[in-house]
């Protein structure tokens, strides 16, 4: 479409002085472009965004799906009426498996600690600030990395990738490129070596959310 004169489907598009189009207007969360020039267009997982963008779009167009919707409604009261907050249930529905698992497992760690401690954990416990320091780390993280990404025109994700930098020779490129996201990466022991570093993550956080507070007073002695 880019340059064409022949008429283009509705949508937001950036034109030269001409009038002639140069650039589609298409976000990469909720687009609705799926290919350009026959080539594939990579899209982010945004479940929220895009849960939205479909409710907000079929109240626009008129065309919700109101089926569905009564249907979430009535499964949302059962499970109150049952005694399961429905928020959490509609959450752990609508996010994929990758975002749902981690979830799950943060809440095993709550779980096991609460147990552990004797009692629910304090908002201002040990387990609790570690907790949110590690999803503000990782929101800070992906800001960072997105930021360099767009600034550097992918110079910096190019830097940090370990494979290609020790190359596939010696004995440390192997390892790298063995278990690292490059084509001579092996899936299963990938898969592993991550498995392995978010299960190191749950237990420190286990090992620090059941660790008393410094300074904290020993029981009277009875």
């Amino acid at each position: 479409m880019r340059g064409a004169d022949t008429p283009v489907p509705a949508g937001k598009y950036l034109v030269d002085s001409a009038g002639a189009i140069q650039y589609l207007v298409d976000p990469a969360i909720g687009g609705r472009v799926s290919e350009y020039e026959g080539v594939p267009l990579t899209r982010y997982a945004a479940p929220k965004a895009q849960l939205f963008a479909l409710i907000i779009d079929g109240i626009l167009t008129q065309k919700l799906p109101w089926d569905l919707v009564l249907l979430g409604v009535f499964i949302a009261l059962m499970l109150e009426l049952c005694g399961v907050s429905a928020l959490p249930f509609a959450v752990g529905v609508y996010l994929p498996i990758s975002s749902s698992a981690p979830i799950f497992v943060g809440g095993m760690v709550r779980r096991l600690v609460d147990r552990m401690r004797g009692g629910a954990e304090a908002d201002f416990s040990p387990g609790t600030l570690l907790s949110s320091g590690l999803i503000a780390g990782g929101s800070i993280a992906g800001v960072l990395i997105a930021f360099l990404e767009i600034v550097t025109d992918g110079a910096a994700t190019r830097a940090l990738n370990l494979p290609a930098l020790f190359g596939t020779e010696g004995g440390l490129g192997t390892l790298l490129n063995t278990i690292g996201e490059s084509e001579h990466a092996h899936p299963l022991w990938s898969n592993l070596w991550g498995l392995a570093l978010f299960a190191s993550v749950a237990l420190f956080l286990l090992r620090t959310a059941v660790r008393k507070p410094s300074g904290a007073e020993a029981p009277p002695p009875k």
